[in-house]
């Protein structure tokens, strides 16, 4: 039998058939298809490409301005927030109201890491000398972390930079001989990250960051030579997302705003009153007479108390002042402050004490803990890479700010036996008293440590006749047994209390 004509199969025909099958779509024919997905078109990158985080414009590195692929420049991020007035204030708040919060540097795992509780440290390893020997360099070097300014000036400018930019940045300077010596801040706005093909940051020895002094490229840095930190970062972009940007058409409007108010006072056409004159007077009897009645009360306020005449037919009209505050401003304020979490309160009417201590106590929980957070993860950043491995950076306080609210959840915690006196005392850096712990409950102070003793018996008190000495009978009468003594229950609860006795029950009635 003859051999059939053989026709080769093309090779896109092939190609597509292998892609299909890599992918694990099932080719189907013409016939088995109706108004379905359609097979996608084969990639065109290499494998290489796989993992990229954004779709970054080409040539992005060629790019020389920082944020130059964004609409909004970090110019345009500091004017606003230098120029508007509510805007600054709250930035400076919330500066103020971390400056002020107490930290240290302690060996790692010993319990002083924010937020960790007492209850932790049981069966903790004393910390090795080296540990030790690095706490108290570390807490040395933060004293004046630039050798220059003190923590506090430090930390607000790391702060400036983050809220308004999203872009703090730290330059270790080390020692001759590699040590960490001081870690000064940089203008975050000088700095343009570097991206690899994945669109992230190159790990060393390539380069991830390129400093541009007068719109020229100055210096590149690696990860290991420059600290670039931003708190709200997304996957589409490189810079970060600060709250002055979230709230930029906001703050638009509060600028132009303010300078109508300020042309108001300085610009206006418009007198507080015009008075109408006679009909038969010229212009230049009303010249003549305003002349007159400026010389008579400008900046004599004691002249402007006593009456005067007028003639005939001069016709006052007051005029109606602009709106000068309306309910759009309160709203303003409340935007602004949830941007960066602070309370309205200075800002707007009050409805009661009670709402206004609510929304201040939000605002530090929901604001202020995140931020001393971030700031504790970026010192421990710059501090664990340079030789300070054993340490941690930690705030001392726990959240509440104020020392009142503070007082009494320490309060509650002593009665409550959650915390003892003496771990409050170490927590706020007071020396040891003596004072042995204690525990409140509802018959007064117990001590720690007679807790788990068995109470003693109290003595009883009689007469030398039998009879009790407070009152009542005599010895009593013959063939009446006196109850067992009961024994004293040990106590088992951790306030050293014995348990209460069981009630008797009633008698049961006789039907």
């Amino acid at each position: 039998m003859a051999e059939p004509n053989r026709v080769p199969i093309a090779p896109e025909i092939i190609s597509a058939a292998q892609w299909a099958a890599g992918r694990r779509f099932t080719p189907t024919g013409p016939d088995q298809d109706f108004f379905g997905p359609g097979q996608p078109l084969p990639p065109l990158a290499p494998p290489s490409a796989a993992g990229r985080q954004f779709d970054y414009p080409a040539g992005y590195n060629l790019l020389v301005t920082p944020r130059g692929d964004l609409p909004i420049s970090f110019l345009d991020l500091r004017n606003l927030a230098q120029n508007c007035d509510l805007v600054r204030l709250v930035i400076e708040t919330r500066k103020d109201q971390i400056s002020k919060m107490d930290w240290t540097v302690s060996p790692i795992g010993d319990g002083s890491k924010f937020k960790v509780k007492s209850s932790k440290l049981k069966n903790k390893k004393p910390p090795s000398p080296e540990a030790e020997r690095q706490a108290r360099e570390a807490t040395a070097l933060l004293k004046r972390p630039d050798r220059m300014h003190s923590f506090g000036a430090w930390m607000r400018m790391l702060l400036e930079d983050m809220l308004v930019i999203d872009a703090a940045t730290l330059y270790p300077r080390r020692t001759k001989g590699g040590a960490l010596y001081a870690l000064e801040p940089v203008d975050g706005a000088t700095i343009r990250p570097i991206i690899d093909e994945g669109g992230r940051i190159p790990l060393p020895p390539a380069p991830a960051y390129q400093q541009i002094i007068k719109g020229l490229p100055a210096t590149d840095y690696t990860r290991e030579e420059l600290l670039y930190y931003p708190r709200n970062l997304l996957t589409w972009r490189i810079y970060g997302f600060s709250p002055v940007e979230q709230i930029i058409i906001i703050t638009n409007v509060i600028l132009r705003r303010q300078m109508h108010l300020l042309q108001y006072y300085t610009d206006g056409n418009l007198p507080d009153a015009l008075m109408e004159v006679p009909e038969n007077w010229s212009t230049a009897q009303i010249a003549e007479f305003q002349s007159y009645w400026d010389a008579l009360h400008a900046g004599n306020t004691a002249q402007r108390r006593r009456g005067k005449w007028v003639p005939h037919g001069m016709t006052p009209h007051l005029m109606k002042e602009g709106d000068l505050k309306s309910p759009i401003d309160e709203w303003f304020a409340r935007v602004v402050c949830y941007a960066f979490s602070v309370s309205p309160q200075p800002f707007v009417q009050t409805i009661n004490r009670a709402t206004a201590e609510t929304a201040q106590e939000a605002a530090l929980s929901e604001g202020l803990v995140p931020l001393m957070q971030w700031m504790a993860d970026f010192i421990n950043y710059a501090l664990q890479d340079f030789g300070f491995d054993q340490v941690e950076f930690a705030w001392q306080q726990e959240g509440a700010v104020d020392p009142q609210v503070q007082a009494q959840i320490d309060n509650l915690d002593v009665s409550n036996g959650i915390r003892l006196r003496s771990e409050i005392r170490t927590s706020r850096g007071l020396v040891d008293d003596g004072t042995p712990d204690f525990i409140m409950t509802v018959q007064g102070p117990v001590l720690v440590s007679d807790i788990g003793k068995e109470p003693e018996p109290e003595p009883g008190n009689h007469n030398s006749d039998g009879s009790n000495a407070d009152g009542g009978g005599g010895p009593e009468p013959s063939g009446t047994q006196k109850p067992p003594p009961q024994k004293l229950a040990k106590t088992t609860s951790s306030t050293g209390l014995k348990p209460a006795p069981p009630r008797p029950r009633p008698p049961k009635k006789e039907t």
